[in-house]
């Protein structure tokens, strides 16, 4: 009885676990299943049902397994099947099966073999995960990622097109540099001419004034001229000697308001001599020469600045 009554026991218990072990295997959130070749499945819980649009309550179709393992799982001949070893497996096998509302799903499949099964036909286990919206996501992302490229492809193209056009804008700048430079030197060598005609002309103008006027001048001045016509005469000097200057120029342009006394009086400021000496030569008052040399200071601007105006009239 005892001996009856254990081993009663251990079937009870071993039925008991077995109800446990389905329950937990039925109840998992991937699909799961056990079929050997020949297409008898032992187990396929509840989501594998789900995932591949079997009611619950229905049986699987012999040839279903086929459908989720890869091309060279599919061709093994029932001989070749019994030559496979436990622990073969595959894993990260895609399969886009038809879904609801005509929207496919893809799945995906790992499996493995348990062992050699009964009669030598090996038992096989796949598990079996919705992917679906992690490859739209990839795709997506996929998209996204060529759409990047893409922009990334056409602003390397922009930066290449920008590049070829600073290295243009380089190369024009360097040319318009050289021309400048050109210019530059064809202007300094202008300039130079420029300079040696003025000497030559203000050398030709000074020869032709002593052989020709500065004798006359001399002559005068050895005669016996009141000091009026003696103080013209040294103006009209001092204007012949300086008459390649610009102080003509100048005084024009920057004094054209001073009458023809003042701009007497100027060149004889021009000359170093005081106001007193002005006013004897010109045979002028004092105190009129200081009255015009505050109207030139006041029409050459100088009124209310410090300069002298000796100076500033030499450097005219």
């Amino acid at each position: 009885m005892d001996r009856g009554g254990n081993v009663v026991k251990r079937g009870m218990a071993n039925e008991l676990d077995e109800q446990i072990y389905r329950k937990l295997f039925d109840n998992q959130a991937t699909g799961m299943c056990v079929f050997d070749i020949r297409g008898k499945f032992t187990l396929a819980n509840a989501k594998f049902k789900e995932l591949l649009g079997y009611p619950r309550n229905r049986s699987l179709p012999g040839a279903a397994w086929k459908s989720l393992i890869p091309d060279k799982w599919k061709a093994r001949k029932p001989l070749a099947w019994k030559r496979v070893r436990a622990g073969e497996s595959f894993t990260g096998h895609a399969v886009v099966m038809p879904g609801k509302k005509g929207k496919s799903v893809t799945l995906l499949v790992n499996g493995t073999v348990l062992d050699k099964g009964v009669a030598g036909n090996p038992l096989v286990m796949l598990t079996v995960t919705d992917v679906t919206e992690r490859k739209k996501e990839e795709t997506q992302r996929g998209a996204a990622s060529e759409k990047l490229n893409a922009q990334l492809k056409l602003l390397q193209k922009k930066l290449a097109l920008g590049k070829k056009e600073v290295e243009a804008a380089r190369a024009e700048s360097a040319r318009s540099a050289r021309s400048v430079r050109r210019l530059n030197d064809a202007m300094k060598a202008l300039l130079t001419q420029l300079q040696e005609e003025k000497k030559d002309l203000e050398d030709r103008i000074l020869n032709n004034f002593r052989l020709t006027v500065e004798p006359i001048i001399e002559h005068l001045r050895a005669s016996n001229l009141p000091d009026v016509q003696r103080h013209l005469l040294e103006t009209l000097d001092f204007g012949l000697r300086n008459i390649t200057s610009y102080f003509g120029i100048n005084i024009s342009r920057y004094g054209s308001n001073l009458s023809p006394r003042e701009v007497h009086i100027c060149q004889m400021i021009r000359e170093g001599k005081g106001s007193r000496a002005i006013a004897e030569a010109m045979g002028l008052a004092y105190q009129t020469v200081i009255v015009h040399r505050k109207n030139i200071r006041r029409k050459l601007g100088l009124k209310r600045q410090k300069k002298n105006l000796a100076t500033y009239l030499r450097q005219m």
